[in-house]
């Protein structure tokens, strides 16, 4: 229930998606964070566990889930993908008004302003390398 809270309070804010993607894909702590745009299929409604956000010495840095298991393909609840698309727009409104000063970033939810998501044909990218099969 409170995730739920979470999200309604959040909606429309910058915060929306990872409160809205966390909780409603079970998602751990530095897995949201970890998301980039590319581990999102909006053609098969599914979203690609590939890395996480850990704390090593004292810094932020993304790296491979720790087991193969974590590296996982989830379905995207349709409350889910309309956040992220919501998110998505949000970003791409950012990026015009920033101009020349935008900073790249792929990820979703480190730094919120992201570039904008892949078309919905890119292909999708489930496992990170050291976990290939």
């Amino acid at each position: 229930m409170q995730a739920l809270d979470l999200a309604d309070q959040n909606e429309g804010s910058r915060l929306e998606a990872l409160y809205t993607v966390a909780p409603g894909l079970g998602l751990r702590e530095g897995e949201a964070p970890g998301l980039h745009w590319r581990d999102i299929s909006l053609e098969q409604h599914t979203l690609c566990v590939a890395q996480t956000v850990q704390r090593i010495t004292g810094r932020l840095a993304l790296e491979p889930p720790k087991t193969e298991r974590s590296a996982r393909l989830l379905p995207l609840p349709l409350f889910v993908e309309r956040a992220l698309m919501r998110h998505a727009e949000r970003q791409a409104l950012e990026r015009r008004v920033a101009g020349d000063a935008w900073a790249v970033q792929t990820t979703i939810a480190i730094r919120l302003d992201a570039v904008a998501p892949p078309s919905a044909s890119a292909p999708i990218r489930c496992r990170p390398p050291s976990l290939a099969t």
